[in-house]
């Protein structure tokens, strides 16, 4: 059999999916199909920085999921047509260039969030719509400038600017993500993850061959 060694960013037996991204610009974002909520939806990403603004998940019209880097934490706004918005943070703060998980899962009116496999924290959006309803695009590690004018304005961000650092690997609905596949755009990024190496060394460095 044979074994392909791929390039920073790709996987795969032949190399042929992109599953690691940099984002190096204050506008730099891939946009995805809308998301599929029903019955439920989950979202995991593996991610690492040292910014402590930038957006990481957006996904909204007037309802709207909206996940971003806020002072270091991460901040979740989640609305699906019940006034009042809900809103929360994380107690953790995610900005020091270490890689970190975020689990992130929208059942109806609840979304709970868990970093690195902690202790979760939920919401309920309470009232009488059961699901999110929007049919735009979803935009990961940024929006597009008219996205971001729009969230801005409703208030569903705080910042509209890029998330900046590697995305190690994202699942959407229990899915590892293919960028060359599922993304529609793909702006300002660039392949792998050379800016945080992970921190385990290579086999080789622990035993040299001889």
């Amino acid at each position: 059999d044979y074994v392909c060694k791929c390039a920073p960013g790709y996987s795969g037996k032949r190399c042929e999916y992109l599953t690691s991204l940099s984002f190096l610009h204050n506008v730099s974002f891939v946009e995805l199909e809308p998301l599929n909520v029903k019955p439920e939806a989950n979202i995991t990403i593996t991610f690492a920085t040292e910014q402590e603004n930038g957006v990481l998940v957006y996904f909204g019209d007037y309802q709207h999921l909206a996940v971003e880097l806020f002072r270091g934490r991460i901040r979740v706004s989640y609305d699906i047509g019940n006034n009042p918005v809900s809103t929360m943070f994380s107690y953790e703060i995610l900005s020091d260039g270490k890689y970190h998980r975020v689990e992130l899962l929208s059942i109806k009116k609840n979304f709970t969030l868990r970093v690195d496999g902690g202790l979760a924290r939920s919401i309920v959006n309470e009232g009488d719509n059961e699901f999110l309803q929007v049919r735009n695009s979803m935009y990961l590690a940024g929006v597009s400038e008219q996205t971001g004018e729009n969230a801005l304005k409703l208030w569903h961000l705080r910042n509209a600017t890029s998330f900046n650092g590697c995305l190690r690997e994202v699942y959407i609905n229990d899915k590892l993500v293919d960028f060359l596949q599922a993304a529609k755009q793909r702006h300002k990024v660039a392949p792998g993850c050379n800016l945080y190496q992970d921190e385990q060394p290579e086999p080789e460095a622990l035993n040299p061959c001889r």
